[in-house]
């Protein structure tokens, strides 16, 4: 299907914020007051590892990306800065790969 003056990413985007938003506000009705659940933010492309481990670029604005973020993966300090940096290199190759359009930094 296609959105006339809209790119997928960007069309996606906008529905997942508003789904996002949907759900916050339906749950927050379940809490005792005056806890409220927001939607703060959007991971796309989204690589889960595992539990607690993944990598995504990540979205505030629907615009551009704020960063590319990941959480649980770690390197052990026995290892050489190179893989490190060599491991950031894969993540970041891999999220780009999986959205093509997106505006770099």
């Amino acid at each position: 299907m296609r959105y006339p003056g809209a790119c997928a990413r960007t069309l996606i985007h906008h529905v997942v914020r508003y789904l996002g938003s949907e759900a916050a506000d339906f749950v927050t009705t379940k809490f005792v007051k005056p806890i409220k659940l927001e939607f703060e933010k959007v991971y796309f492309p989204y690589l889960l590892i595992s539990k607690k481990r993944y990598a995504g670029l990540y979205w505030t604005r629907p615009e551009k990306y704020d960063k590319m973020d990941s959480k649980g993966i770690e390197v052990r300090v026995e290892a050489y800065h190179v893989l490190i940096h060599l491991i950031d290199m894969v993540i970041d190759c891999q999220t780009r790969q999986l959205s093509p359009r997106i505006n770099s930094h």
